[in-house]
C-alpha cells in the first residue's frame, strides 16, 4: 500500500487507450461503468458459458500467488479449459509490482498474456527485489513484448497509469485479494479451489 501511495503522490495521468482490454461477462455491480477500460486476462475458453468469474488479484498478495500457482490450475484444467466457465482476472494494484505487470501489459501480445502473467505468477517470489524490474521485463520478451523502452518503469511513465489504478481501487473498495464474483457476486470468505468448486457448477 505505502507503494501505490507513492504513486499516487507522483500524480498519476493516464490514458486507457492502449490498455490490454478483454470483453468479459458479470462484472459486480460496483465495478460497471467503469471510465477506463480493465485490463485484464481472459482465460475464457467457451463465451457462451453460464457461468462467469472475475478475480482481483496482486502480485503483492502472498494468498493471490498461492491461489494462482496451487489452487488455479486445477480449476482451469476442470472448469475453463473444459468450456464450463469464463474466467477473468483483473490486477488489482495495490502495490508496485502489480502497477509494473500492468505497464507491461501494453506490450506483451494479448495472445499471450495468460502465459505471462502464470509465469510472473509462478516465479516472483524467488526473484530478489534488486533485480525484479529487470527479470519482469525479460519475462514480457520471452512472451512476446515488443519495443519496450529501458525506462518504462521511470516515475514519467508510470504516472501514465494514474486515473486507471485511481478509479480501480476506488471503485473495488477491496478489503483482501484475492476477491471473487460468480455472476456479479462476491464469493465471502477464505477461497480455495475446494470452496470455490460449489459455486462453478
Amino acid at each position: 500500500m505505502k507503494t501505490f501511495l507513492f504513486f499516487l503522490s507522483l500524480g498519476f495521468c493516464f490514458s486507457a487507450a492502449e490498455a490490454a482490454v478483454t470483453s468479459f461477462n458479470a462484472l459486480p455491480p460496483k465495478l460497471q461503468n467503469m471510465k477506463h477500460q480493465f485490463k485484464a486476462i481472459n482465460y475464457t475458453k467457451n463465451p457462451a458459458a453460464k457461468v462467469n468469474v472475475v478475480e482481483l488479484s496482486s502480485f503483492e498478495c502472498g494468498g493471490c500467488i498461492g491461489f494462482h500457482t496451487v489452487d488455479f490450475p486445477v480449476l482451469k484444467k476442470k472448469f475453463i479449459d473444459t468450456g464450463k466457465v469464463n474466467w477473468v482476472t483483473i490486477p488489482y494494484p495495490i502495490g508496485g509490482n502489480t502497477i509494473k505487470v500492468l505497464k507491461l501489459l501494453d506490450y506483451v501480445p494479448q495472445s499471450k498474456q495468460q502465459d505471462f502473467v502464470d509465469s510472473v505468477l509462478t516465479f516472483i517470489v524467488f526473484w530478489d527485489e534488486k533485480e525484479l524490474d529487470s527479470r519482469l521485463i525479460d519475462m514480457a520478451l520471452k512472451h512476446g513484448a515488443k519495443n519496450v523502452s529501458a525506462n518504462i518503469f521511470s516515475p514519467e511513465e508510470m504516472k501514465k497509469l494514474g486515473p486507471y489504478v485511481t478509479e480501480l481501487i476506488e471503485k473495488a473498495d477491496l478489503n483482501s485479494t484475492p476477491t471473487f464474483y460468480v455472476n456479479g457476486a462476491e464469493v465471502e470468505g477464505f477461497v480455495t479451489a475446494d470452496t470455490l468448486k460449489q459455486y462453478l457448477h
